[in-house]
């Protein structure tokens, strides 16, 4: 069970590669170097740069909270 308001290392990151990774499916869809369907480009570059900026949303968060305690 993972406590959310002390994570372990692994889970930190964890986090920051899927973070990572969100951003490079973004960057990737923006150049378009392959022609992408309308839906294909909207799921690509809105949903995951949603997802991205949530992950990065949650990652201040957490700095924000260590922060604080300290």
């Amino acid at each position: 069970m993972i406590d959310y308001n002390h994570p372990p290392l692994w889970y930190c990151v964890l986090f920051v590669v899927y973070t990572a990774g969100l951003i490079s499916v973004v960057r990737k869809g923006i150049r378009r170097r392959h022609e992408l369907s309308s839906g294909s480009y909207v799921i690509k570059v809105y949903g995951a740069g949603f997802l991205a900026l949530l992950a990065l949303a949650g990652i201040a968060v957490q700095i924000w909270l260590a922060y604080r305690k300290s």
